[in-house]
Parts: C-alpha cells; structure tokens; sequence
C-alpha cells in the first residue's frame, strides 16, 4: 500500500490517499475534488483550473505519466 497526498497529484491540500495501484489513488482523488467542488472550496478550485488548463494545452498524457511515475517510486507502508 501506498499513500500520496491531494498536493502531490495537483491539488492543494494534505489529504492522502492509499492504494496499491495508481488508478486506486487516482479515483479516491477525483472523489476528494468531487466533494471540494460541492463546497466550492476556492484552493481546490484554482487547482482544478490549472488542471484544466494543462488539458486544454494537450499535456494531460505527460503530466499523468509524471504522476504514475512518482507513484511507483513511492515506498510500500507496512
């Protein structure tokens, strides 16, 4: 098990998430910014911007390559 937090997959806070597999962190994340956007919480919402942004230039393929990449060098918790 692994764990990475919101700030470290983009966004701006120190939720963590745990997973085995990127794709596991990846869905408890986009629940996170799911529940930050029904607040309209504004540090959560810049960040979704900017993540929108980097999908409008067409880097949103680099960008989670970086991010799984991260993620597999992340040391297994006990």
């Amino acid at each position: 098990m692994k764990s990475i937090s919101c700030l470290e997959l983009g966004g701006c806070c120190e939720e963590t998430f745990r997973g085995e597999t990127f794709e596991e962190v990846a869905n408890q994340s986009q629940l996170h910014a799911q529940e930050m956007l029904a607040i309209k919480d504004q540090p959560h919402m810049q960040a979704m911007a900017e993540m929108m942004a980097i999908m409008e230039r067409g880097e949103v393929d680099q960008w989670m390559k970086t991010k799984m990449e991260m993620f597999a060098l992340l040391p297994d918790e006990d």
